[in-house]
């Protein structure tokens, strides 16, 4: 997987936008949000927190498994997560 030796969360995040784009499913919400550097360093890190995954090697490990539909499932429900949070309730 290109980009494995990303180890930032812009890095991580370069590397799911990449995936995204290859299946066509960047939304311009999440390029806004990938594009935004605290924006994309909270969605990466909830990915991060809701795929229990401890370092960047577990991190790509995982998405080196996951298939496109639970990538863009799992991209929208960090946003989801966020979002709620930012509203004041408690993340699913």
């Amino acid at each position: 997987m290109p980009g494995r030796g990303e180890r930032s969360c812009i890095g991580k995040a370069r590397v799911v936008r990449e995936a995204l784009e290859e299946v066509g499913d960047m939304s311009p919400e999440i390029g806004k949000i990938m594009g935004d550097p605290t924006q994309c360093h909270r969605l990466i890190s909830r990915m991060c927190d809701n795929w229990n995954t401890k370092d960047a090697d577990e991190f790509y490990d995982k998405l080196e498994k996951i298939d496109n539909e639970d990538l863009q499932y799992d991209v929208k429900k960090a946003q989801q997560d966020l979002l709620a949070r930012s509203m004041g309730h408690k993340p699913f």
